[in-house]
């Protein structure tokens, strides 16, 4: 794993780790790695800090916001950090980091939500390009993806992806629940911290951690942000978690 502060010109700093460890395992080694090296140091708290995992399209529907940290108090890495997924084959191959690029605008992370929404369906996903040529950056899902289907969508070049792991026989039902969530972001900015707070709020007021939106995962692909080598296989995952 890597870290990096965005706002300082320093060389990201990579720390190695076993490939055998537990998920439960990892989450602390992630949570014990930030607060020595980035949290204490910037005297911030968690909330302040986005996480970024880059995943192979085998893992896009690993759960990693909830990856747990405390089940005591049921802390997990999604509702302390906020927390998005990235793809590590987008910075593995140049034509599909290109694509990203060709649809990606300097103000792209202060778009309303409503301006640049596409809610997709099923048998939709042959529209991508012509959405995103339209202006359409943020795909949300009405449907339940497998790993082939989110594979089309980072193939086409979407910046941003957000869909539910639950199965629902309501494609509206899953489209008005992401509608609530985004309707409560004045920006694009803003949407990884609204989804934390949602998923915080079901903790703390106990609520049903099956429901849809405890279960979105959150597809963020910045192409200004490069990770600091060429090639994934370097600091390579396990292909299984």
């Amino acid at each position: 794993m890597w870290f990096n502060n965005y706002a300082e010109e320093e060389q990201p700093k990579v720390i190695h780790t076993s490939e055998n460890r537990q998920k439960k395992e990892l989450a602390a080694v992630i949570d014990d790695i930030l607060h020595k090296e980035v949290l204490r140091k910037l005297a911030v708290c968690r909330d302040a800090f986005t996480i970024e995992f880059f995943l192979p399209k085998e893992l896009l529907l690993e759960p990693v916001d909830q990856w747990v940290l405390d089940a005591d108090v049921n802390e997990t890495l999604g509702n302390c950090y906020r927390l998005v997924i990235r793809s590590c084959e987008r910075f593995e191959e140049d034509k599909l980091l290109n694509r990203l690029r060709n649809y990606w605008l300097p103000n792209t992370y202060q778009s309303v939500p409503n301006d640049v929404i596409y809610r997709v369906e099923q048998d939709r996903i042959g529209k991508t390009r012509s959405q995103l040529e339209a202006g359409k950056l943020f795909f949300a899902l009405k449907f339940v993806p497998d790993q082939f289907s989110l594979f089309k969508f980072i193939q086409y070049g979407v910046p941003f992806l957000l869909w539910t792991r639950i199965s629902s026989n309501d494609a509206e039902e899953i489209a008005a629940e992401l509608d609530r969530l985004l309707n409560c972001c004045a920006t694009l900015e803003n949407l990884p911290e609204e989804l934390r707070k949602e998923r915080l709020k079901i903790v703390e007021d106990e609520l049903d951690q099956s429901s849809m939106t405890f279960n979105l995962s959150l597809l963020w692909d910045d192409p200004d942000k490069i990770p600091p080598f060429s090639k994934f296989s370097q600091y390579a995952a396990p292909t299984q978690l």
